[in-house]
């Protein structure tokens, strides 16, 4: 975590239900505490990235109006391609309405022995207009932390399959 005001909390008691990994941000009073999600699974169809990174606008339309892709940059290698992104949009909460900003990175981890196969993870932080320059920074040093492991003992990892 990028500091000691991340939280890590339990996706089910936040209505969260696409993430395998959710953590809350304390420190802000304002009515919206900036979440940060983690999700992911194996893609075997040939959508690109930016594809892929379109679908994460589609999502954030199930929850937001006036969505919109703010800056969009390819990232990553060969291997683990991604894509960063910033999205906007806003939502209405028991009357309330949230100027809402969405950090992501959108990484993909291709099967050596099968290029055809990769596992895409998501990492979202959303937050409010207001909060996004600190959050920003915050979701730039998480992000700066992830590294790609080999499984244990070399061993393929699991397709849940």
């Amino acid at each position: 975590m990028p500091n000691d005001e991340w939280i890590p909390s339990d996706p089910s008691e936040l209505g969260i239900t696409n993430a395998a990994f959710v953590a809350v941000r304390r420190g802000f009073h304002d009515g919206y505490t900036p979440v940060l999600t983690v999700s992911g699974g194996w893609r075997t169809d040939s959508a690109s990235l930016q594809q892929i990174a379109d679908e994460s606008l589609e999502v954030l339309e199930q929850d937001a109006t006036d969505v919109e892709l703010v800056k969009r940059t390819e990232v990553g290698t060969a291997h683990a391609p991604a894509v960063a992104q910033s999205l906007a949009g806003t939502a209405k909460y028991e009357g309330r309405r949230f100027d809402l900003r969405r950090f992501q990175a959108i990484t993909a981890i291709v099967d050596v022995n099968d290029p055809s196969e990769r596992f895409v993870i998501t990492y979202s932080l959303t937050c409010l207009f207001r909060q996004s320059e600190q959050m920003k920074d915050e979701f730039q040093e998480l992000m700066s932390t992830v590294q790609v492991l080999a499984a244990a003992g070399g061993g393929e990892a699991d397709r849940g399959s």
